[in-house]
């Protein structure tokens, strides 16, 4: 059997039957079953789930527990990458970055308990569903065998609100304030250029509507709702408009942007809305991701009918988090609200906008994330 993280040994039929004996008899471990809140599972040290609480089994969405004895983890909660390999849960490539994998191999091999965040996605009889869980591992032992005690709080709805938040808040106070500082230009000028001011602001008000609109649907796990409003638009107003989001945002402190440069005198037909939030994603990201003092390159390629935006950072992608870069909640960034910045960018790129969002990364090269547009 081969893996590319933890170890792909089961227990055999008559271990395993006698781990769940020893189980189901321990007093400690019936009456922690019953009080805890939330998520509980007992693991023997294959990672095997030997018993589990009612809150396992309800959002694993199962009748009955037994059905989930003998798999591990990931199996039992149908994760979309459990049995893509053939040794099963937390032996495939994408499972060196999984926080449930990492916790109970670490757990096991130190003998502590260890915590970890965990995104992952849920096939269900619907859509895949994403969840969010802070994981716990501790490590006991019974009657001379290693287990593990597993916790895991959902954090699902917490996290993607908190990340919605970030990003709402940021791009609110951005148009509010543009809108604060039109209106007040709008007093003070010329009669002939109140035209212009007020559409500006008009132009405002509705990118705010579609903010909100857009948050709301993010916040609901709805986003596919969203109708995408399609014009002919210069490529330079989608490039000036994705670089003016960037305006006082405290990733860009110390940091350099290098702009497209002759740019050709073309229209897409799209929505304008959309691109600059894909686009604005894709340098957000990059511009977190790099050191000071270093500049992030943005450029823009056009031939065959097809428009690709290209922006660069000077950082490699790690390889064990490369399988994982377009998954909901999923993200190596410390505290809660992340997560959602290159989903979005997938989802409006290619679900609303019939584009193609992909990347490149290499240790000689860094990071090259490219959004291939249809120009009609």
């Amino acid at each position: 059997m081969r893996t590319f993280y933890a170890s792909p040994q089961r227990a055999t039929a008559s271990e395993l039957e006698k781990e769940i004996s020893n189980v189901a008899v321990h007093p400690v471990i019936n009456h922690l079953l019953e009080s805890v809140e939330g998520i509980f599972a007992v693991c023997n040290q294959h990672r095997q789930i030997v018993t589990v609480n009612e809150g396992f089994r309800k959002v694993a969405g199962l009748e009955n527990i037994s059905e989930v004895i003998g798999l591990r983890p990931g199996e039992a909660l149908n994760c979309i990458h459990a049995r893509k390999h053939e040794s099963g849960c937390g032996t495939g490539k994408v499972c060196r970055s999984c926080g449930a994998a990492i916790a109970m191999v670490s757990s096991l091999k130190e003998h502590r308990s260890v915590e970890e965040n965990c995104a992952v996605m849920v096939n269900s009889i619907k859509k895949p569903k994403n969840y969010f869980f802070r994981l716990k591992a501790t490590p006991v032992k019974i009657k001379e065998k290693d287990f593990l005690f597993l916790t895991l709080q959902d954090c699902t709805r917490l996290q993607e609100l908190k990340a919605v938040e970030n990003v709402f808040f940021h791009d609110m106070t951005n148009v509010v304030s543009a809108i604060s500082g039109l209106s007040e230009f709008g007093r003070l000028c010329e009669k002939n250029e109140l035209p212009e001011v007020f559409a500006t602001i008009s132009n405002n008000a509705k990118r705010l509507i579609n903010e909100i609109r857009l948050q709301q649907l993010l916040s609901r796990q709805m986003p596919e709702n969203f109708k995408a409003e399609k014009r002919s638009i210069s490529l330079l107003e989608v490039v000036n408009a994705s670089i003016d989001l960037l305006v006082g945002h405290k990733a860009i402190l110390g940091k350099k942007l290098r702009k497209p440069e002759n740019l050709p005198e073309i229209t897409i037909y799209s929505d304008k809305f959309l691109i600059t939030k894909v686009l604005h994603n894709m340098l957000l990201n990059a511009f977190e991701s790099s050191d000071l003092g270093r500049a992030v390159r943005f450029w823009v390629d056009c031939e065959n009918n097809l428009v690709t935006f290209n922006v660069w950072n000077h950082k490699e992608i790690p390889e064990k988090m490369r399988l994982r870069i377009f998954q909901r909640n999923y993200t190596t960034k410390e505290g809660d609200g992340h997560g959602i910045g290159t989903y979005a960018m997938k989802v409006f790129g290619e679900t609303f906008l019939g584009g193609k969002v992909e990347f490149e990364t290499s240790n000689k090269s860094g990071t090259v994330f490219r959004f291939i547009l249809p120009q009609n």
